[in-house]
């Protein structure tokens, strides 16, 4: 109830003096601390509504979707703890908050290393060629919200230690890698036309090479081995179908891996070359340059490459040791910072991981050599960098 001051009672007491400082209150509303000022009151709620707070703002009452709502599509601002089926996906889902972490998810359904990878949707995650044993063709496609792996036409030339780069949400490049020896052979995917078509080959044949997708137009190649570790960068367009050689890397290397950062400028990390190799560097478009960077916490072979944001790409798992050791260390470089942070490791220690970013908050990894390079494995896991995300549930 409001608090009146009995001498005048025109002036309602302050808070200061045990008062609410107001002269009327709303009725239903909920009364709100405001310091020495006087209180607030927030509007009445209505039936099935919440009492929600919200980080430095009074709260208020709110409505949200009830667990039993049916709705085509995920709200465009769910509340945290809000559930609801989403009957296009048919699927419950929920929004909540996520501790930085890796999830096991469903297998590929053909284990493989050394394999490539790329994101084409923000559901949809490509993984193709590798190795089971033998060079592979497979290719298979992960959606996120189903968990499931769905096999697709392989590549025309089977291969393993190959590169790719997600251009568009339809187009995915490969490109390199090993046949019997260093192969040039590049090939792109439609989704849309579940293909794989042969293009133009690249100027130096490469295995263990790293790539990275620029512009919708581009894709970039970088590093690897003819016989020997070299600094080779090549630009695809996918308009002129044609590669052309740019300015070298500072630090030859293959066994490395990379990811863009935007438009203009892409990242490679790690590798081997005589050793372990812990070299950064940034490529810029633009300028047709690389510039060292700070170096990787734990040097790295044959890891796992995918963008966050164009702030922060992933290192994720490899090998030490010149391929004699797995490892499930993840290492987050940010741009801004010209620094790597080490991150939660992986549940299952793999070199030569494929990886696909999914979002700005989540990167799906899988396949990879287990026993330091003797078992393909076809275990995928799911990487998020924490903070209020959707979430799918599985009933069972």
């Amino acid at each position: 109830m409001a608090t009146i001051n009995p001498i005048n009672s025109n002036i309602p007491i302050e808070v200061a003096n045990g008062g609410t400082g107001d002269t009327t209150l709303t009725a239903h509303g909920v009364l709100v601390g405001n310091g020495t000022g006087a209180v607030a009151v927030t509007a009445a709620g209505t039936t099935g509504q919440f009492f929600t707070a919200t980080t430095s703002a009074d709260p208020a009452f709110a409505t949200y979707n009830s667990r039993m709502d049916s709705v085509a599509s995920n709200p465009a601002s769910p509340i945290v703890g809000q559930d609801w089926f989403n009957s296009t996906n048919t699927a419950f889902r929920g929004y909540g908050n996520v501790p930085e972490a890796w999830v096991t998810k469903q297998s590929m359904n053909t284990a493989r290393a050394e394999l490539g990878g790329a994101g084409l949707t923000t559901n949809n995650v490509l993984s193709f060629g590798g190795n089971t044993g033998a060079v592979s063709a497979v290719t298979e496609l992960y959606d996120v919200g189903a968990n499931t792996w769905t096999t697709k036409t392989a590549l025309n030339t089977a291969r393993s230690q190959l590169a790719g780069a997600g251009l568009t949400s339809d187009a995915v490049l490969s490109f390199g890698g090993l046949i019997v020896t260093s192969s040039a052979v590049t090939e792109l995917y439609s989704l849309a036309g579940n293909s794989w078509t042969t293009k133009t080959a690249l100027n130096t044949a490469r295995r263990l090479l790293g790539g990275a997708g620029l512009t919708t137009d581009a894709a970039l190649s970088f590093g690897g081995n003819t016989t020997v570790p070299v600094a080779t960068t090549e630009l695809y367009s996918l308009a002129g179908n044609s590669w052309t050689a740019k300015t070298a890397m500072n630090n030859a290397r293959y066994g490395l891996s990379g990811a863009d950062i935007d438009t203009d400028n892409a990242l490679s990390f790690g590798g081997f070359n005589a050793a372990d190799s812990n070299k950064t560097e940034i490529y810029q478009l633009s300028g047709n340059s690389w510039t060292n960077k700070t170096n990787l916490n734990t040097a790295t072979y044959e890891c796992g490459g995918a963008k966050l944001t164009s702030d922060l790409q992933l290192c994720i798992a490899g090998t030490t040791g010149g391929g004699g050791t797995d490892i499930k260390t993840t290492q987050l470089y940010s741009v801004s910072g010209n620094s790597w942070t080490t991150k939660s490791n992986m549940n299952t220690a793999r070199g030569g991981p494929g990886a696909g970013s999914i979002t700005a908050a989540s990167v799906l990894a899988f396949g990879g050599w287990t026993g330091a390079g003797t078992t393909p494995t076809a275990t995928t896991e799911l990487y998020h960098s924490g903070g209020n995300v959707v979430v799918t549930f599985t009933v069972t």
